[in-house]
């Protein structure tokens, strides 16, 4: 047997495991409005270039740290300047595709208005986040994240009648969000969990947490709008999709093709 009785195939390491639409989501999807989402080569491409490639310099300057310290669960309490950067700068990138891809489902979301937060948007977009089982993600093959497990938001009717969200039942806001949040607007505050700055939490944790999360918000809307040729020819992703080589050679010296799972 050698390589040429075998037919190559790419084997680019995408974050979707797979996975079937749950009863559940399916029963609240019916009682909403019908995402605005289909597949759209001009609207792929629109978001590659404003989006996807935005997340790949942010991912580069990442990587450089690398030098210094070791991707590890040991060090995720590694603070610096440097994560403070790009914390700030991945969270933000977070908020403002998280409000795109709400207004693209549903358009009466205004994505211009500042006062939208996290919970209105991540109502709006959390259903269709949750078609596909996408988590855990990997990093490097080694480190694994679910930035979003658990966070869901809930509509309710207070006193006054109005209708307002809130946490569901069992749900709170993603530490790292928080962390973020905390860094952002009081980072020379003292956090009682660790009686040390809030500026602590600008560490390695918190960051490959933001990373995970954005990195799955962009790759399934590009997966929901994309075609498989648009999508199979971006730039991929060195922390969350490193490829499998076709072909390996086993104990007895044969050329063998790997196979999907």
């Amino acid at each position: 047997m050698d390589a040429h009785s075998f037919v190559a195939r790419n084997f680019a390491h995408l974050y979707v495991v797979g996975g079937r639409q749950h009863s559940d989501v399916a029963k609240r999807q019916r009682g909403r409005k019908e995402m605005n989402l289909h597949k759209d080569a001009k609207r792929f491409l629109i978001f590659e270039k404003s989006y996807w490639n935005y997340f790949l310099e942010l991912e580069k300057q990442l990587l450089t740290t690398r030098r210094y310290v070791a991707f590890d669960v040991a060090n995720y309490k590694t603070y610096s300047m440097e994560y403070l950067k790009l914390i700030e700068a991945v969270c933000s990138e977070i908020d403002v595709v998280g409000k795109e891809i709400a207004h693209q489902i549903d358009p009466s979301f205004d994505v211009s208005d500042n006062s939208s937060t996290i919970q209105k948007w991540w109502y709006i977009i959390q259903d269709w986040y949750s078609e596909e089982n996408v988590e855990p993600i990997k990093m490097l093959d080694e480190l694994e994240f679910s930035p979003w497990d658990g966070y869901r938001i809930e509509e309710f009717v207070d006193k006054r009648g109005a209708k307002r969200l809130r946490l569901a039942e069992s749900s709170k806001t993603p530490y790292w969000w928080t962390s973020y949040n905390k860094v952002k607007h009081n980072r020379t505050l003292d956090d009682p969990e660790t009686q040390e700055q809030y500026f602590h939490r600008a560490n390695l944790g918190n960051l490959c947490h933001a990373f995970s999360a954005l990195y799955l918000l962009e790759k399934k809307y590009m997966k929901s709008v994309g075609r498989a040729e648009e999508y199979n020819r971006c730039q991929k992703s060195e922390l969350f999709e490193r490829e499998k080589p076709a072909f390996f050679v086993d104990e007895n010296g044969y050329w063998c093709q790997y196979i999907d799972d």
